[in-house]
């Protein structure tokens, strides 16, 4: 409780995904504030309807990190749930837990350029 607690309150938002089915399985409640989705609803949310990329382009990006990458840096223009934009960067990394991969996102809100 304590450390959802803690990653509830961060500034950036970080979400974790299944690789296997390429689907959000959690996320802090800065992901809810920067998207405007519940986190009940972000899990029902394709990745693309995000405008983060295919599910093609992201299983090519994971798969890499997978093979050994250590993270990779996407900028992107995030949608949010009333169609608005978001600037953002987002750091990819895979982590093994047990049998399933699981890729991490730490998202920053604004552009390489803002910071």
């Amino acid at each position: 409780m304590r450390f959802r607690s803690a990653m509830d309150v961060i500034d950036q938002g970080v979400c974790l995904l299944d690789r296997a089915s390429m689907r959000l399985i959690d996320a802090n409640e800065t992901v809810c504030r920067m998207s405007g989705y519940s986190r009940n609803e972000l899990f029902a949310v394709d990745l693309a309807d995000f405008g983060i990329g295919s599910s093609e382009y992201l299983a090519t990006i994971f798969d890499a990190l997978i093979s050994g990458g250590p993270t990779y840096t996407q900028t992107a223009e995030l949608r949010r749930n009333d169609g608005s934009p978001l600037a953002a960067m987002i750091d990819w990394r895979a982590l093994k837990v047990v049998d399933t991969w699981i890729i991490v996102g730490v998202i920053s809100a604004g552009s390489k350029q803002d910071r």
